[in-house]
């Protein structure tokens, strides 16, 4: 078995100096758009789980252990249970009865939701392949090619990873296998690029440019750069 594995790497350059959470809310407008950023040990469809992204209302429970007298007066409220035991034994050493009891106490606010992990997949909307999002999530084409997506944030840096796979028993004509790794991913690619670049165009100060870096290897095979003419095709009329 061969693999041919094509990797292209976009690079967005940004200004969210003064946007807090920007990550966050990244995450929550891609979400509305049909493609939800997972982690690699994801095993559901985020669809079910709308909750866990944007701007949502959370419930913060925390629990203390109190100490209160005969009189129903409170000694102490400590953070954990065993510290109210030990605490219940000295008092007890000095004669002192006392009663545990549990302090509950929910906070309610809302907040954007933490970026679950920077693998993307889409849930929503008709993709020429089929979505998986078991562990690192992927879509599946005919003929063993694969597509994985990932969005990665460093500051003011938001790089997208696109990593085409296609496995074949051996490559007897090459410009037909690239062909088929271009065309094959190339609608889901251009729809994931499109609505990253719009997300981050709402909430970046400054015009979002970016740097494209393609690269093309065969397992066990040299290492050699895409074609210009590869790149444009996922990045539109942009590079010409």
């Amino acid at each position: 078995m061969t693999i041919y594995e094509r990797k292209m790497e976009i690079v967005f350059d940004v200004d969210m100096d003064e946007v807090a959470n920007h990550a966050q809310k990244v995450q929550g407008m891609l979400y509305d758009f049909g493609i939800a950023q997972v982690s690699s040990y994801n095993y559901t469809n985020p669809e079910s789980r709308p909750n866990g992204y944007g701007f949502k209302e959370t419930e913060d429970l925390k629990t203390t252990y109190a100490l209160t007298d005969d009189n129903g007066q409170v000694l102490m409220e400590l953070e954990y249970r065993s510290q109210a035991e030990l605490a219940q034994e000295g008092l007890e050493n000095y004669g002192i009865d006392s009663t545990i009891g549990t302090v509950q106490i929910t906070k309610k606010m809302d907040k954007w939701m933490r970026v679950q992990g920077p693998y993307l997949g889409i849930f929503d909307g008709d993709i020429n392949g089929e979505q998986d999002w078991y562990g690192k999530a992927q879509i599946e084409y005919d003929d063993n090619v694969y597509l994985t997506s990932r969005l990665e944030n460093y500051g003011n840096t938001y790089s997208l990873i696109f990593t085409i796979t296609y496995e074949v028993d051996k490559i007897t004509n090459r410009k037909e296998v690239e062909d088929r790794v271009v065309q094959v991913p190339l609608a889901e690619m251009v729809r994931i690029r499109m609505t990253v670049e719009q997300a981050l165009a709402k909430f970046s100060a400054c015009e979002v440019t970016h740097t494209v870096d393609c690269e093309t290897k065969i397992i066990s095979e040299a290492t050699y750069q895409c074609s210009p003419e590869t790149t444009r095709l996922v990045m539109g009329d942009e590079e010409e």
